[in-house]
């Protein structure tokens, strides 16, 4: 395999060579780029964050001290001593 190696190829110490133009990372339009972030933000927060946020209201419901006892005593280890 031979390479061409001509003087319009090659760049002289004094030129730049010119340089190919280089296509978009992305080929997506803004707005197409922007509405799959928010609906994919969207799908978290759906999926992901409401049911957290549903858990911790209904374990807080009684409110905060009623719920104190059961975080700060352990519970008893399943293995057998």
């Amino acid at each position: 395999m031979s390479h061409d190696l001509t003087a319009s190829s090659v760049a002289s110490p004094g030129r730049q060579a010119a340089l190919p133009q280089l296509a978009a990372a992305t080929s997506e339009s803004r707005l197409a780029r922007l509405t799959l972030t928010i609906t994919a933000l969207a799908f978290v927060a759906l999926f992901l964050l409401l049911p957290l946020a549903a858990v911790f209201t209904e374990a807080l419901r009684k409110g905060r001290p009623s719920s104190w006892p059961h975080l700060a005593t352990p519970r008893p280890s399943r293995r057998s001593a």
